[in-house]
């Protein structure tokens, strides 16, 4: 891990050793860094900012992406390393100085409101430093932002009017299908009167500020801070609240096939992509004699359910695009049915679906249901049944 100057100064290494030290943060009083650390079992440490081997002590045993208060004397982590919808995270604050983390916002986790419920996906500070705010995710273009006081639990929602909830949903796609599943970063102003994140339209994610007006947690205004057709991601404000630091990535993603010997459990040759540049590509499935591939892919932002015949077939969208999300497809040993989870934008419902290469026709497995996921888990050799998973 590095410390670089902004102004072009060469970079100074702050920690040494074994594992991967990432998902930095540094103390408002710019005294020390707390990080994430992979050496050994893992957990959160905290070093002098100007690093030195031997310095670092660890804080936490467990956690990820660790924030420090406004204070610079704890620091909020959270339970999960990535966001897992329906799954809740869980959120934890250690003093800086020493003591056993002790969980924050239990209290408000016991409302078991919907919004709530197996949707929160990450927090911050807020600036007062006697309350963090919670994001509660989910498959919606509105940001449901909680902000919670650690004392006591007690909660407010922040309200987003129509009129700025209409300018996200504009941005969107005009097809319904939602790309902020995995957006969760976000940070205070410290005024306390905004809120910068990060959000996912057409394939691009940018960094967003949201105002608020702190008397009444209303949202006030909506603007969209960087541009870029990329990914514009981990926001982070300097402490005066005048400078906004980011990552800008840009990456292709998409599927390879390489010679293997199953014999001796090793590659054999150099691979190739089989899926085109413009297309991420994800999911990926091969049919047991090798000649079929399917995937999910996203396309200047939509997300379809693909399929080509090996080794160079053209690739080609299962059904046309619709008010539907398609994900996890396994194809048959032959690879002429393809199953596949179908959820409906609107209500949430869920169902297993065929696909047919002979028909080019899809038909439903079972019956729509909307409090659990279903997906096809993999295929009897004759092609004649299917296992399933249910979540």
């Amino acid at each position: 891990m590095r410390s670089c100057c902004w102004q072009g100064q060469a970079c100074l290494q702050i920690t040494q050793g074994p594992g991967n030290h990432w998902q930095p943060d540094w103390s408002p009083d710019g005294k020390y860094i707390v990080y994430r650390s992979e050496a050994g079992e893992g957990g959160l440490y905290v070093i002098p900012a100007l690093g030195g081997a031997g310095l670092e002590r660890q804080v936490a045993s467990f956690g990820y992406h660790p924030r420090w208060s406004p204070n610079s004397w704890q620091i909020l982590f959270d339970t999960q390393f990535h966001v897992v919808i329906g799954a809740r995270d869980r959120f934890y604050v250690v003093d800086v100085d020493g003591g056993a983390p002790r969980e924050v916002g239990a209290g408000f986790f016991s409302l078991g409101t919907a919004e709530v419920e197996g949707r929160a996906i990450s927090a911050a500070w807020h600036p007062d430093g006697k309350r963090i705010s919670i994001w509660a995710g989910g498959w919606t273009y509105i940001p449901t932002i909680w902000i919670v006081a650690i004392a006591d639990g007690a909660a407010t929602k922040i309200e987003i009017p129509p009129r700025i909830q209409g300018q996200l949903v504009e941005v969107g796609l005009g097809a319904g299908q939602f790309e902020g599943g995995w957006d969760f970063k976000f940070s205070w102003a410290p005024s306390g009167t905004g809120i910068y994140f990060e959000r996912t339209f057409r394939g691009a994610r940018n960094v967003w500020r949201m105002s608020i007006d702190p008397r009444t947690a209303r949202a006030v205004t909506l603007e969209r801070i960087t541009t870029g057709p990329g990914n514009d991601t981990d926001p982070s404000l300097s402490p005066d609240g005048k400078k906004l630091a980011f990552a800008a990535e840009s990456s292709h993603v998409r599927a390879w096939i390489f010679p293997f010997d199953g014999i001796r459990g090793r590659i054999t040759g150099a691979g190739r992509a089989v899926t085109s540049a413009a297309m991420l590509a994800c999911n990926n499935v091969l049919s047991r004699n090798g000649k079929r591939l399917a995937f999910v892919g996203s396309l200047a932002g939509k997300q379809q359910l693909w399929e080509k015949s090996l080794p160079d077939g053209p690739e080609a969208p299962i059904v046309a695009l619709d008010s539907y999300i398609r994900s996890a497809p396994r194809l048959s040993s032959d690879g002429t049915k393809l199953a596949y989870q179908r959820r409906q934008l609107s209500t949430g419902y869920r169902q297993l679906m065929i696909w047919s290469t002979q028909s080019r026709n899809e038909e439903p497995l079972t019956t729509p249901r909307n409090k659990y996921s279903i997906y096809p888990f993999d295929w009897s050799p004759d092609g004649n049944s299917l296992l399933q998973l249910g979540t």
